[in-house]
């Protein structure tokens, strides 16, 4: 028996909307009763591939508690069939469905998705469109941007073409006008396509509508020698509260009817719970 088998780790590929994916499942190593089963959804380009230990160690520590767990490398990534170039934001979404039903066609009920860094827009856009039901959700280090997360991945390109010429420089906006006039452009080794530049560059957590879960997760790490959260952290989770009229409904229940502690509950004020009862009615 091979330590994969040992361990309850099996390898296959999954069929996608658009070819083969390579998938690895980790299966509980307890039995709980609860069925509980977690798709990881990895991050953009060259950060997928610098998760791929984190994400070997969660997934064992959370079969070691009972939970299986699914990691599959998207359409034109990894082990994956395809190429980068033929990616598309609408495949990968049609791919991680094809997750949660091999996840759900094992038994297991209870559903939730783990979205590392840009891999919790693709949550997001996942949960609001998804026919499965999900439970719960984690953004773990979540970009809240995909605007900001497509700048950043251009700048790529500009830091190795530093030492060019001065006529020969170029800028983000400049990429951005070539993407949107239909070019492909090599970044890093990866070919962007502009279907898939247009898709990143409009996904936003906050444009997402999360009140499908029961419970959503955000797992925020700071250095070393932070107070708390980003700016952009802390402005996306204020938007998200004030716009939960659902969580104020559920939490309102739960206590009783005590708008009180509800907004202690929910980080609010009565005020601004007050209003959220308003747009809910």
């Amino acid at each position: 028996m091979t330590t994969a088998a040992r361990l309850g780790t099996e390898a296959f590929f999954l069929p996608g909307s658009a070819g083969r994916l390579f998938s690895l499942y980790r299966s509980p190593r307890v039995a709980d009763g609860r069925h509980r089963g977690v798709l990881l959804i990895p991050p953009f380009a060259e950060e997928m591939n610098k998760s791929r230990p984190m994400f070997t160690m969660l997934g064992t520590r959370l079969a070691e508690q009972g939970v299986g767990v699914l990691l599959t490398d998207l359409y034109g990534t990894g082990d994956s069939e395809g190429d980068f170039a033929d990616a598309r934001w609408e495949i990968w979404l049609r791919d991680l469905q094809a997750g949660l039903g091999w996840l759900a066609h094992r038994g297991l009920r209870q559903l939730t998705v783990l979205g590392l860094r840009t891999g919790a827009l693709l949550a997001g856009d996942l949960i609001a469109n998804s026919p499965q039901r999900i439970g719960a959700a984690v953004l773990w280090q979540p970009v809240v941007s995909g605007r900001s997360a497509l700048t950043q991945f251009l700048r790529l390109r500009l830091a190795a073409n530093m030492t060019a010429e001065p006529d020969a420089r170029e800028s983000t906006g400049g990429l951005r006008e070539r993407l949107a006039a239909g070019e492909f452009l090599e970044i890093a080794g990866y070919t962007l396509s502009p279907e898939l530049a247009a898709a990143l560059d409009t996904a936003g957590l906050t444009a997402q509508d999360w009140h499908r879960l029961e419970r959503l997760y955000w797992l925020d790490v700071g250095g070393i020698q932070s107070t708390g959260p980003t700016p952009a952290t802390s402005k996306a989770v204020a938007e998200l509260r004030e716009r939960g009229d659902l969580d104020a409904e559920r939490v309102l229940e739960e206590c009783g009817g005590s708008k009180l502690e509800a907004a202690r509950i929910l980080g609010v004020n009565r005020r601004t719970l007050y209003r959220r009862e308003e747009r809910a009615q």
